[in-house]
This record gives structure tokens, sequence and C-alpha cells, in this order.
């Protein structure tokens, strides 16, 4: 129990290396800001393989100054012979920390729920009710893929069709994953994908993506895209994203934009990058404005 005597909440886990630092600190900036009630009850986990000593002063910096628990946790490098981050059809955008998500459960071994996010988010209101969402005995709950709804939509988890898997079959995506870890634990869910990348490497398109989807055999609890929307532009820069576009209206996907609770900045285009300054989307001036309060945060620090 927390001191106002509400039941603890799950804590938010994001897994870093050196290049979504800046990233981190926003999604940080965000959450402050789109959920000032619940910021006592708030706990942040963040899992690393070695990040420098002062990244970890950076972030932890900016978590006290926003009034946010943070626990920074180094852990192991990721299995070696996990797939490259590199070959595949994700360019350099990937980094071998994405695969620490599949250390979780080990890690934080007495958490009975964890929501995982990826630093490219942006939480624009209450996340609270997700923390607290009800998982029904699921090992995980995710959102649609919107750009690969469906193993037959994609080029993702190549092979499903000799498992016999029908290509009707609903494909999440990972960065936003609440996780149930006891049943994670119980059912050897994380352990089937991190077998999954050692043993079929070259089925896993999306890295641990693929992992994800193909370990928990289409048992996994639907979220609506309001705790998972992609901006527009990862629509556009995304090989079969123009296609599913042309499905949904463009004044559609803006008002998802600013009516969801966490915005996906999927992609290689990334807000915090100099190269996105020119022509904002609206989301984009929304990100870049957290961004200028966080380094002029750090400017007064200096």
């Amino acid at each position: 129990m927390t001191d106002n005597g509400s039941a603890t909440l799950a804590p938010i886990v994001c897994c870093l290396d050196q290049r979504y630092i800046v990233a981190f600190c926003v999604l940080l900036e965000s959450l402050a800001r789109g959920n000032p009630d619940s910021v006592p009850d708030l706990r942040v986990v963040v899992l690393h393989e070695g990040l420098p000593a002062d990244g970890v002063d950076r972030i932890t910096a900016h978590a006290r100054r926003l009034g946010l628990r943070l626990d920074c946790i180094r852990i192991d490098a990721p299995d070696e012979r996990y797939p490259s981050t590199t070959d595949g059809p994700h360019g350099d955008q990937l980094t071998r920390s994405i695969y620490l998500r599949l250390m979780i459960a080990d890690v934080l071994r007495d958490v009975p729920r964890a929501l995982y996010l990826d630093s490219d988010i942006l939480i624009r209101r209450d996340i609270r009710p997700l923390l607290e969402l009800p998982m029904d005995g699921f090992a995980i709950a995710a959102a649609q893929d919107p750009i690969q709804p469906t193993l037959g939509e994609g080029y993702t988890l190549p092979g499903w069709r000799e498992e016999g898997i029908p290509p009707s079959r609903e494909y999440f995506n990972s960065g936003v994953l609440l996780l149930d870890l006891d049943v994670c634990r119980s059912q050897g869910v994380l352990d089937r994908a991190k077998k999954f990348l050692v043993d079929y490497p070259e089925r896993a398109i999306c890295l641990d993506q693929d992992a994800l989807n193909w370990a928990v055999d289409d048992a996994w609890l639907r979220l609506d895209r309001y705790w998972n929307t992609y901006t527009a532009q990862a629509y556009a820069s995304s090989t079969a994203g123009p296609e599913r576009l042309t499905r949904v209206p463009m004044e559609v996907v803006r008002r998802n934009e600013q009516e969801c609770a966490l915005l996906h900045f999927a992609g290689p285009r990334k807000p915090w990058l100099d190269s996105e300054a020119d022509n904002p989307t609206p989301s984009y001036r929304d990100y870049r404005e957290l961004l200028a309060a966080v380094r002029a945060s750090e400017a007064m620090a200096a």
C-alpha cells in the first residue's frame, strides 16, 4: 500500500541504452505532466546493460525534479545468439536494448505485474486505468499492430503458414506491454520468446516482437489503440504504412493522435532529432515542447 492507502501501482519499465536517454527524459516529463495526481504513486524502472554514469545521473536528476521514483538496474547483456538488430528492415533504428524487456520477469522477481513502454512514447493522459486493468489470466496485454495487424497483412514471423497458423492471426506491437509477471513466470512465456530467438533467428524479422507473438500463440489480451497509437508519420515512414493509411482517413489518424493516452513515435523518424524540426505536425510540436522543457531544466541545473 502507498501512504495514501491506495493499492501499489504496477511499475513502468523502460529499457535503455545511451541513444535513447533524451527520449526517456521526455517520456518522464510527459508522464509527470499527464498524471499529476498519481506522481507520488508511480514507480519507474530502467533496465540497462551499462549506461554511462553521466547518463544515469541525467535521468535520475529529471526523475527527482519531477517527483518520480526511479530505479536504475544494470543487467547482463542480451544473449549474443539473438538476431542482429541492424541486419533487418529496421536498419539502425533499433538497438540490442530491445531484448532487455524479455528479462523483466527475471529481474523484478517479487513484482506481480509491470507496464513496459518503449522510450519513444509520449504519455498524454492518465495512465492509472492501464496500470490497474484486470488481465483475466493473460500473460500479456497489448495493442494490435496498426501497420501489420495480422500475419497475412505483414512481413512478420515468416514460416507461420508452415506451422498451420491462419493468415487472420492477429499480431501485436511490443512497444506497450502490460505484463502479468506471475503468469509470465508460471507459463514460461518470456522464456519461450528467448528460446525462439536462439532457435529460429531467421524467423525473427521483427526481433523481440516476433518472438513474443510466437510465444503467446494468440493468447493475449487485446488493448484498445488508445493505449498505443501510432503517429501519422510512423505510417508514412513504414513500407506497409501508406497502404494502411488509405483505409483510415487522415483526419481520423490525426484525431487519434490527439485523443490517445499513449502516442507512439514508431519508425525511423524521431522527434527529438534535429532533422525533424522542419514542418512538424501538431504531435511533433507537442513532443518538442516537452523536449524544450527537458533541455531548459538541464540548462538551469548546469
